[in-house]
């Protein structure tokens, strides 16, 4: 079932089946990317730079995916405007049936105009080598940069996104976030950072802890939620 759906103009190229924000004029809208807050899901029609541009901005519609995506999952756009299961809820909409990268499915677009970034996000610089997304990262040596956090290093917060060295970075620094897991982890675990930004059981004495874990991650590489900010220090 179609919701509503409202007339624009493409600022720059629009595919079909892609979000859509609001461009840098009124009437106007462009490709999503990743994080960005979404006015809808564009229609079956490619639309060229200042070519009319249709988006749906409500009730049931179809959109690409950019990766794998479960039944249920909370969606997002990717860098490409393509759904991707959201880094943290409400999300843009809901994936009404799965799909791999490529696929057209179903999605419901109840959180749509949501922005997934944490208000209390701060944005910075990545430093060289970069940091990747879902780690723990420290400040760099460079003022308004992060660098990924190693063992036993004070942590900052956990990157938003992807970034390549001097590319923005969205840093958390406190709040419900997620996080990968570099080992199994207990719900309810006290959590600091482990080589290469990744969460660990904190449980030798001395280890600061930065986080609690509020779900249990299985292995190693599992993507979990924690409560991040700083929580004290074990004693014993």
């Amino acid at each position: 079932m179609k919701g509503n759906i409202l007339g624009f103009t493409a600022e720059d190229a629009v595919p079909a089946f892609r979000f859509a924000k609001a461009g840098t004029a009124d009437g106007k809208v462009k490709l999503a990317g990743a994080g960005d807050a979404c006015l809808g899901v564009t229609t079956d029609v490619d639309s060229a730079d200042g070519r009319p541009c249709d988006v749906q901005l409500d009730g049931i519609a179809l959109v690409e995916c950019g990766g794998s995506v479960s039944f249920g999952a909370a969606v997002e756009s990717d860098a490409n405007g393509k759904a991707v299961t959201a880094s943290a809820t409400p999300g843009f909409a809901t994936a009404l049936e799965s799909g791999a990268s490529g696929d057209i499915i179903r999605v419901k677009l109840d959180g749509v105009g949501v922005p997934t970034t944490p208000v209390n996000a701060m944005k910075y610089k990545a430093a060289t080598g970069g940091v990747s997304k879902n780690t723990f990262v420290k400040l760099g040596s460079t003022a308004g940069e992060v660098t990924t956090a190693g063992a036993g290093d004070a942590v900052l917060g956990v990157a938003l996104n992807d970034a390549a060295a001097g590319a923005d970075v969205e840093v958390q620094p406190y709040g419900i976030a997620s996080v990968v897991a570099s080992a199994a982890i207990d719900a309810g675990a006290k959590i600091k950072s482990a080589a290469s930004g990744k969460a660990v059981t904190a449980s030798t004495a001395n280890d600061v802890v930065y986080a609690i874990a509020l779900e249990a991650a299985a292995a190693a590489s599992d993507v979990i939620k924690v409560q991040v900010g700083y929580a004290g220090v074990i004693t014993e």
